[in-house]
């Protein structure tokens, strides 16, 4: 009978199918379900060619494969340098060996009672004595114990309890034997005891005892240990301290260095540490409103109807282009110069047809959503959005006929504003958009208007074509820094990414301007070299969780410098930090002096950044100030002045200049009142409740008409709210109710378009 068994193993083997996880392109195509065969079922029933297409990575993974085995190689070859001056070490510790061995025997004979050194201060581990050996010296025998310091080790003699007077040592000796004064070292299999005490080099002439430190050298198989008494920052200060006393003579270490001193709950007091609550309140509402303009563009989506036909009229556009553009060059260019006046005129500005450039368009379509009240006095409410969309659609037409035909600086003017016009209208994701063309055109031109390029540079139109490039790059720095901010992602900036500084370098205010706009131009420059000089040590500010004090002292040191160096009609003549006690005694001040606008804004700005740079340190809501550190007590304080200082400046700064307010800033200062609203202090709560109530009427100055109740979250005004609304009705040019105002608003509508049509 034959067996199974022995008749299947002599069959052949089927072959392994090989798994497959792509359809064929066959099944692919027509959509149906593939076997994976070779070829598969429906293929060879068909009789179709069965046609697998293995699918290659995409580049940007087989770029990261390339970049992180560069990465292993670089920190293997890292590896391997270490590796070799560790080896070079420790052939160097052989040859000291060596050396002091040959040195022992000629200059430091045995003396007659058997004394040696003893190596009771170097422990081995076990392991490593498979064969130990002593150098065959003239008084040491061989060791044979594992342990080094036992008592019945044949290495010690009977006369090593003796205590011998060393001799001086020198600054680095010291150092040396503070360690032990024996090092024994491996070797192969063994080791050899090697003394390296200090009394070889010792200097005869002086006595004085070497540093006493219970320190401990262990030798392992994979390296060495050094245990030391040293358990806290206290203990190495204080050794440092012994060793320079000891061994230099000019310089003394006061003992007022060595005092512990510690900060009871944020530790040493010269470091300082942010704290973990959250003071952004009211500053985050815009921020969370654009955030979801962005993540859910289709819910911020406005039907716009198209104007009138009269509207639309060719003279009555030509004249609204003609107050627009006016209002451009005498509101908004004195606040932020983007463009030299008499290049861009000459060059893209057509009196008689002025939207056949599409720069002009855009500018127009720009205007009508920024926060200028002059525009609101101009066009009625209920057009300014659909006079916005008309320029913004002539501008887009023009630009996608151009867009292709070369690079031009008037495009890049245009794209640059179209995407400011939809970020103001809370089209963020098309805001990024043009962005994006903009920083694309932008390297094209920088080697046209660059440093790089030479020519024409005595060529008067050049020289204004190069101003408003490197003015728009630079308004685009900022604009796209909190694009991203938004959309959330990361990267390096426009600035970084073009190196704007090398190549076309700052704003600069040429002679041929308005004085205004050459103001505006050196105050914006003044702060903007300082912020640029003092990045470091912002960064440093911003993101480390514990800064040493010292790096606060720094910033503050670089504020004072930079304010003391303005010129003196840029500053306005207060303390750095009046007490807000005589807050009746500053505004007397700016009433007299009348300082113009720019003083004001580099104040405001100046008192910004020390808000700004405090407010991670100072107390959150809530938190105990009786347990607070000195730092954040006083980081609390600089930040409550600079809050109240910015407030009334801006006070003082939307009566006289309603437009263009840098809102950021009040609503920071507004974070900060309305947490000092719950303070401890009767006198600073009141205070603080007042200042809320002066940051809401500098916003009903200007935009903000209505205000949510639940940015305030329950925060009872008292009796000051009732006056808030009818200073609110002040403003407004009448006082009454809520719905008087609504009333006249009406009235203000209907009259506007009626001259608004006349033009």
């Amino acid at each position: 009978m034959i067996d199974d068994s022995c008749s299947d193993s002599h069959q052949p083997k089927r072959p392994r199918n090989i798994l497959k996880t792509n359809p064929c392109e066959a099944c692919r195509d027509h959509k149906r379900k593939c076997s994976m065969g070779v070829p598969c079922e429906r293929c060879r029933s068909l009789g179709l060619e069965c046609i697998y297409i293995v699918t290659k990575p995409p580049d940007d993974e087989e770029y990261f494969q390339i970049a992180a085995n560069l990465q292993a190689r670089a920190e293997f070859e890292q590896l391997r340098q270490q590796m070799d001056n560790m080896e070079i070490e420790i052939e160097r510790l052989k040859e000291l060996g060596s050396s002091a061995q040959k040195m022992d025997k000629i200059s430091s004979p045995a003396s007659s009672d058997g004394d040696s050194p003893k190596p009771t201060d170097v422990k081995v581990e076990p392991n490593l004595l498979d064969d130990v050996k002593c150098f065959e010296a003239t008084s040491p025998p061989s060791c044979s114990s594992p342990t080094v310091a036992s008592s019945q080790s044949p290495c010690r003699s009977e006369s090593e309890s003796s205590t011998s007077s060393p001799k001086s040592l020198s600054p680095l000796e010291t150092i040396s034997h503070t360690a032990s004064s024996e090092i024994m070292i491996p070797v192969a299999r063994g080791i050899k005891c090697i003394s390296l005490s200090s009394e070889i080099l010792a200097d005869s002439d002086d006595n004085d005892q070497p540093l006493n430190l219970d320190w401990n050298v262990v030798f392992k198989r994979n390296g060495l240990s050094i245990h030391t008494n040293i358990n806290k920052f206290q203990d190495l200060l204080s050794v440092l301290a012994e060793i320079i006393n000891k061994t230099t003579d000019s310089m003394h270490i006061p003992a007022d260095f060595l005092k512990t001193a510690v900060d009871r709950p944020f530790g040493y007091p010269n470091y300082i540490r942010r704290t973990k609550s959250s003071n952004f309140r009211i500053r985050n509402e815009p921020m969370e409103l654009m955030k979801r303009a962005a993540k859910n563009p289709d819910k911020f989506k406005i039907v716009v109807p198209s104007l009138a036909t009269n509207f639309t009229a060719k003279n009555y556009v030509n004249e609204l282009v003609h107050r627009l553009m006016d209002l451009y060059w005498s509101c908004f260019c004195h606040h932020s110069p983007h463009l030299h006046k008499p290049s861009f005129v000459a060059r893209y500005y057509n009196h008689y047809d002025p939207l056949q450039s599409h720069a002009v368009a855009a500018i127009c379509a720009f205007m009508t959503n920024v926060k200028c009240l002059h525009v609101r006095s101009l066009i009625p409410p209920n057009l300014i959005v659909q006079f916005g969309e008309y320029f913004y659609t002539r501008a887009r037409n023009q630009i996608d006929d151009l867009f292709d035909e070369e690079d031009s600086l008037e495009t890049f003017i245009a794209l640059f504003y179209v995407g400011q016009y939809k970020y103001f209208a809370l089209q963020i994701k098309s805001a990024f958009m043009f962005q994006g063309h903009v920083r694309r055109l932008a390297e094209p031109l920088m080697k046209q208007y660059g440093f790089d390029n030479p020519n024409r540079v005595h060529d008067p139109d050049f020289v204004g074509q190069r101003e408003c490039f490197r003015r728009i790059c630079f308004a685009l720095r900022f604009a796209n820094k909190g694009m991203r901010f938004v959309m959330e992602t990361k990267g390096h900036g426009i600035a970084q990414r073009l190196n704007l500084r090398r190549r076309v370098g700052y704003p600069q205010a040429q002679p041929d301007e308005d004085p205004l706009a050459q103001r505006a131009l050196l105050a914006t420059s003044m702060f903007f070299n300082h912020m640029e000089n003092a990045k470091n040590i912002r960064i440093a500010l911003q993101w480390e969780g514990e800064v040493p004090f010292e790096i606060v002292e720094r910033f503050e040191i670089a504020m004072k410098s930079y304010y003391a160096s303005l010129p003196e009609d840029f500053k306005i003549d207060l303390p750095l930090f009046p007490s807000m006690e005589i807050e009746s005694v500053i505004r007397k001040v700016l009433d007299r002096d009348k300082p113009d606008r720019y003083a004001v804004l580099l104040l405001c700005r100046f008192y910004t950044n020390w808000m700004c740079m405090h407010e991670p340190f100072a107390l959150g809501p809530g938190e105990d100030e009786e347990m607070a550190s000195g730092q954040a007590l006083r980081s609390q304080a600089i930040c409550t002045r600079a809050a109240e200082l910015v407030t009334i400046l801006w006070d003082y700064h939307s009566k006289q200049w309603p437009c263009f307010m840098d809102t950021r800033s009040l609503l920071t200062a507004c974070d900060l009142h309305y947490r000092n609203a719950a303070s401890h202090d009767a006198e600073q709560a009141v205070r603080s409740k007042r200042m809320i109530l002066t940051t809401l009427k500098i916003a009903r100055r200007g935009y903000l008409r209505w205000v949510d109740k639940k940015w305030l979250d329950g925060l009872t005004l008292g009796d000051e709210e009732e006056e808030s609304e009818t200073e609110g009705c002040k403003s407004a040019g009448v006082q009454g109710t809520l719905e008087e105002e609504e009333k006249i608003r009406l009235e203000k509508v209907a009259a506007e378009e009626a001259l608004c049509k006349k033009l």
